[in-house]
């Protein structure tokens, strides 16, 4: 059977034809192949997301493909029936039984070099079955170009993300000349301009200071590729320290996309948000920042919660430049060490921090722990004689209180998450 041209050019050294890497070549790809088989054609990634559809033929289209095609992705049942079928395992076109009341698919995987990149998928209509020579040898080599589509495309995603991550990475440094002209080039290249100025979000799965691994930076790979294309399609980032970092222009929706942004993002990452800077190239310090809330936010979730921001971190912000993990209970003042060490120490050591909290309103702070006031002057009595001096004395209230949040931020304090 003679070879159809699939959208081919000829540009490989050995003279044979090369596919068509340009914008819109794997929409052209796929709808030459619906015409050549005369059946509408959907090609998925391997997570059943689409990539391109043919357009509309006589045939009917039912309501699981327009319902695809419309969303972007299928229902997670497809995935199932690809896989039942054995389509990813497969090197020719295979029959996929749908479930009652729908008609069957045939389905083709799309690979280069081994690696699965992809599914052609198109309904099976009367006649189509068993697979003729003529359709296996069709789909066959649509699925060799696309696959080679598919890897060329990615290597250059790829290319253009590690060339976007050594300019943040150049952005966030500490020379001001290759910090402003990373800004530059970052505008250049469609950075958006912003009145309210640009920040640093980062995150990671991970406390400070331990080991992400390969695994782990991996991961965080993945989710800053899908953070930037979707809820953070303006923002360019790079994993930096085993914690992804992302510069984006501060919008009018930008609680909202941040908002989005963790929700999208497993439960177990934690945030940490910079204040914005003016000036694209000054950056770095709002970088600085949003590492030091993501700690805030791992070393006291209970007051900074998952996502912490700069600007909320209080007398933390100057707390967590101390060298913390290198801490211990000797570096805590006496009354702090007296107070942890005691039976009941940590709920005598709460209700001491939310007392100071509230500036010694014993009505403010009884509600604030739910207890009656009776008991919180008993507790502070208690507390009293424990440390043998007078919490009511100015300067043993600003060293307990310092101590306490120091003994948090060490993780010398369990605190609730």
């Amino acid at each position: 059977m003679p070879s159809r041209d699939h959208g081919r050019a000829s540009s490989r050294p050995d003279g044979t034809a090369a596919p068509d890497v340009s914008p819109g070549s794997l929409g052209r790809l796929v709808d030459r192949l619906g015409t050549d088989l005369d059946r509408p054609v959907v090609l998925y990634d391997p997570a059943m997301n689409v990539l391109a559809f043919s357009a509309h033929s006589s045939h009917d289209v039912d309501a699981n493909r327009s319902a695809a095609i419309l969303s972007r992705r299928t229902q997670p049942r497809a995935l199932e029936l690809v896989h039942e079928a054995g389509v990813h395992r497969a090197h020719a076109p295979v029959v996929v039984p749908s479930d009652a009341g729908l008609a069957d698919r045939i389905g083709m995987p799309v690979r280069h070099g081994g690696a699965l990149l992809g599914y052609l998928v198109c309904v099976a209509e009367p006649g189509d079955l068993p697979v003729t020579d003529r359709y296996r040898s069709i789909v066959v080599e649509a699925a060799a170009d696309l696959g080679l589509l598919l890897h060329a495309g990615d290597l250059q995603r790829r290319a253009r993300r590690a060339a976007t991550a050594a300019t943040v990475r150049d952005l966030l440094g500490d020379d001001p000349a290759i910090r402003g002209d990373a800004a530059g080039r970052l505008l250049r290249q469609g950075m958006p301009a912003s009145s309210a100025g640009h920040l640093v979000l980062t995150f990671s799965g991970l406390p400070p200071g331990a080991d992400p691994g390969h695994s782990s930076l991996l991961e965080l790979e993945v989710l800053l590729d899908r953070a930037t294309g979707t809820v953070a399609s303006s923002a360019v980032g790079a994993v930096i320290g085993g914690a992804a970092v992302l510069v984006m222009p501060v919008a009018p929706d930008h609680r909202r996309t941040v908002q989005r942004l963790a929700d999208q993002l497993p439960d177990e990452v934690r945030l940490g948000i910079g204040a914005p800077r003016t000036d694209l190239g000054h950056v770095a310090g709002s970088a600085r920042e949003a590492a030091l809330a993501l700690s805030g936010a791992w070393h006291d979730p209970a007051r900074h919660g998952r996502i912490a921001q700069w600007r909320d971190l209080g007398a933390d912000q100057l707390l967590l430049r101390l060298p913390l993990d290198r801490m211990g209970p000797a570096d805590l003042p006496e009354p702090v060490r007296l107070l942890l060490a005691a039976p009941n120490g940590l709920e005598l050591a709460r209700t001491a921090e939310s007392y100071l909290d509230h500036g010694g309103d014993a009505q403010a702070t009884a509600r604030a722990i739910s207890i009656h006031r009776s008991t919180l002057y008993y507790r502070l009595d208690r507390i009293a004689a424990l440390i043998g001096v007078d919490v009511r004395d100015g300067s043993v209230r600003h060293e307990l209180h310092t101590g306490l949040r120091v003994a948090t931020l060490c993780g010398l304090r369990p605190v609730a998450g």
